[in-house]
């Protein structure tokens, strides 16, 4: 019996609608949960007869659709934000475009012994909707409209799975959340929602859609707040357009993305008085094409490298280096992606060394060198390797 606890699911972007790559990387989708499946239009024969029976029935034309949602975590889903918003990163930066990127996932029962996989492909990001509580960790859930699907028994041959990303969920109150570039400290929840219009198209002859339309993108959203003052009303009343910009964070490794919707217009602001309680404003929006931005969302991204722990240079020991001649040097920084450092010569008049490593000596020099490569990311953090003699 299949049970969730033995579910993945994977995708890997794909070189054209509807076509898997040959040698297929897949990446893992970290899901909570999975709507991704295949929807067939049901065909009954209107056929009328005097025994009073349907004489006819089978299975259309078919798409796929569903959802497939996840705790936003840094790094994991960065090529389906981006065809959420249809566009491309550039510089750690996504702006909203009309790009179509499609995608083929995999869904994979470990637990079925026959055809444990099934395949959609020429998937598309429809909708995408970001839920932000002040005491939950963020959600996102992805709407997929795609082409086809098959199962099989294993993975077409030249396919892999990558390693599951280990970065931590993002959660609702590490962030920070503005308005007009004043911070708000009264929103409990905020929930931002892109629509991309995209549906199934289907023609004689072909069982399956062909690649999808799509229309407009409609970015809307709601968000709860506490009725401190009529700030939220009156922008709400006098169309006062709002520039809102959230920066989520997964916590303690400090790596964000920043949500900026720089022209928004509230749609809706009911204060239902309900009870004693605290009264709360539940307030709706839409996001609009900002002309300076020259869009209507865009998201930055930005990874907290560690400071370095340690710099090995190899070789750490050479006997002699004859004068004029050279030594490669190599140096490994611990601890860090970070893997910059500078090259130091003691005594200068020994040698000089480039910025890739390489050491020249001098002919003039004598006695023992130093070389040291001191880490650029973290300038105290330093290794050291030694010349016995220069002949």
């Amino acid at each position: 019996m299949a049970e969730g606890s033995r579910y993945a699911s994977y995708f890997v972007q794909e070189p054209s609608s509807g076509v898997s790559p040959a040698n297929a990387a897949l990446k893992v989708f970290r899901a909570t949960k999975s709507g991704l499946d295949i929807s067939i239009a049901a065909l009954q024969s209107d056929e009328i007869r005097n025994d009073a029976e349907i004489a006819d029935f089978r299975l259309g034309a078919r798409h796929v659709e569903g959802t497939a949602s996840a705790e936003l975590s840094y790094g994991t889903f960065d090529d389906l934000l981006a065809a959420a918003l249809r566009g491309a990163w550039a510089s750690d930066t996504l702006v909203a475009g009309i790009l179509r990127p499609s995608f083929t996932f995999v869904d994979y029962n470990a637990d079925i012994n026959d055809l444990p996989y099934t395949i959609y492909r020429g998937c598309e990001v429809n909708s995408l909707n970001i839920k932000i509580s002040a005491s939950a960790m963020v959600t996102v859930e992805f709407g997929i409209v795609g082409r086809t699907m098959e199962q099989r028994a294993a993975l077409p041959a030249g396919w892999t799975v990558g390693n599951r990303t280990v970065t931590s969920p993002m959660d609702g109150f590490s962030g920070g959340l503005s308005a007009n570039g004043v911070k708000n400290n009264v929103i409990t929840e905020l929930s931002i929602d892109i629509n991309n219009g995209i549906e199934p198209r289907f023609v004689v002859g072909s069982k399956y859609s062909i690649r999808p339309g799509a229309k407009r993108r409609n970015v809307t959203g709601s968000l709860t707040a506490y009725f401190e003052d009529n700030t939220l009303r009156l922008a709400y009343l006098n169309e006062l357009p709002q520039a809102i910009v959230m920066t989520l964070s997964d916590g303690a490794s400090g790596n964000t993305y920043e949500i900026t919707m720089p022209k928004v217009k509230l749609t809706e602001a009911p204060r239902p008085i309900d009870g004693e309680g605290d009264i709360m404003q539940n307030i709706s929006y839409r996001g609009l094409l900002d002309a300076t931005a020259a869009t209507s969302i865009k998201i930055v991204r930005k990874v907290v490298v560690p400071d370095a722990e340690g710099v090995i240079i190899t070789p750490a020991y050479v006997d002699t280096v004859e004068g004029t001649k050279t030594q490669q040097f190599n140096a490994t920084v611990l601890g860090t992606t970070a893997q910059g450092v500078t090259w130091t010569v003691s005594p200068t008049g020994n040698g000089t060394i480039s910025a890739s490593g390489l050491f020249t000596a001098d002919d003039a020099a004598t006695g023992e060198t130093t070389i040291t490569a001191t880490s650029t990311k973290t300038n105290t953090v330093a290794g050291t390797a030694r010349i016995g003699s220069i002949t």
